[in-house]
């Protein structure tokens, strides 16, 4: 059975990024994993970068030695997503004293990827202080999902 990475932040995350997507995928084919996922916090910038960076790195990949490196790296598919963060009350408030869920949205169909971006377009406002946060009275209210 290979090993596919669902919770995964890159370079984009907003509180614990690491890795850069050209090394992500570089990493992926080394390891024999089918696909990799980005999820991070609050944001979707990496999920471009995904296929600009595979695309960048396979076109530089030219010599005889290397062709074997790049249909590893041709394999790995990219899953796109994000992290989210729900509590219940005002998301202004100490979120320390309250119990928070932690969601991980990941791309099944185009229409995902939609909805994912829609919801991060509504947090903006909202987490400029304090991590990626939905309420319960934002889910409860939504008609999106």
């Amino acid at each position: 059975m290979k090993y596919v990475p669902l919770h995964l932040h890159t370079e984009y995350s907003l509180l614990d990024g690491a890795i850069r997507i050209p090394d992500l995928f570089k990493f992926a084919a080394q390891n024999d994993m089918p696909a990799v996922a980005i999820t991070d916090h609050g944001v979707m910038f990496g999920c471009a970068d995904m296929f600009i960076a595979k695309n960048e790195l396979l076109s530089h990949m030219l010599s005889e030695e290397e062709q074997e490196f790049k249909k590893q790296i041709e394999a790995v598919k990219p899953i796109l997503g994000c992290e989210f963060y729900i509590c219940d009350g005002d998301v202004i408030e100490d979120r320390s004293k309250k119990q928070c869920i932690t969601l991980f949205y990941l791309q099944k169909i185009k229409t995902d990827i939609i909805i994912c971006a829609a919801l991060i377009r509504l947090l903006q406002p909202m987490h400029i202080i304090i991590n990626p946060v939905l309420t319960m009275n934002f889910w409860k209210n939504t008609k999106m999902i």
